[in-house]
């Protein structure tokens, strides 16, 4: 009805027992043989089809980036800040320290030469998720 047809395994090599007659005994024997044959090209179909759709769905993924502490980094603004003139991304920023198990979230310092030049030691910081960052 909806969506592609589903891949049934072949029935040319199932010799169906008429229903008339088999007895209980022979139709035991018959499922006991046929069914586990059933199964393993049931299984076989599903990891093709589950392989065909991995494969799809990792085509236009991103690998995964790692940073480490003292990577520099710009950070894109959010997009209420975006505007036509300026550029999307704010830094250079120093990976100062990562604050989860999974390395995901980091603690970011202004490393821009601007703030290098500031008289006051204390430094801009901010904190930012492994989507909102790129490597220099």
């Amino acid at each position: 009805m909806f969506g592609r047809s589903a891949k049934l395994p072949t029935i040319e090599n199932l010799h169906l027992v008429n229903a008339k007659t088999h007895t209980s005994s022979s139709w035991v024997t018959y499922l006991n043989h046929y069914l586990p044959l059933l199964h393993k090209e049931i299984h076989i179909n599903i990891q093709k089809s589950q392989a065909q759709q991995q494969k799809y769905y990792n085509r236009n993924r991103k690998t995964k980036e790692s940073f480490l502490e003292g990577d520099m980094v710009l950070k894109i603004k959010m997009k209420d800040q975006w505007k036509f003139s300026e550029p999307k991304f704010s830094g250079p920023w120093k990976v100062v320290r990562i604050t989860n198990e999974e390395k995901t979230a980091f603690l970011l310092e202004d490393a821009s030469p601007e703030s290098r030049k500031r008289k006051h030691k204390a430094k801009k910081t901010t904190t930012a998720n492994i989507r909102d960052i790129y490597k220099l």
